[in-house]
């Protein structure tokens, strides 16, 4: 899965939230405010990214991330979501 259709698909799962930040652990992988460089990780797979920016190799023995998300609603206001549990 691409980055941006992980995004898509918390957006549609939420309700329609906006993901203002996506992460893995130290790794921010998306955040509204980054430079147009910076987005172009939205076309990288999920696991490409992460290695990428944490230049890190996920080990093959881990089944899977966990990803901390930021959301706003419609009025801008902070909402939580629970962890995702991303399955390798």
């Amino acid at each position: 899965m691409k980055l941006q259709e992980l995004i898509d698909k918390i957006t549609e799962v939420t309700g329609g939230l906006e993901v203002a930040m996506l992460s893995s652990g130290v790794s921010l992988l998306f955040a509204f405010f980054q430079s147009a460089k910076a987005r172009e990780r939205l076309n990288m797979d999920v696991i490409d990214a992460v290695e990428h920016i944490s230049h890190t190799k996920i080990p093959e023995y881990r089944r899977s991330i966990v990803l901390e998300v930021a959301c706003n609603d419609e009025k801008g206001d902070d909402v939580e979501i629970p962890y995702i549990k991303y399955n390798l």
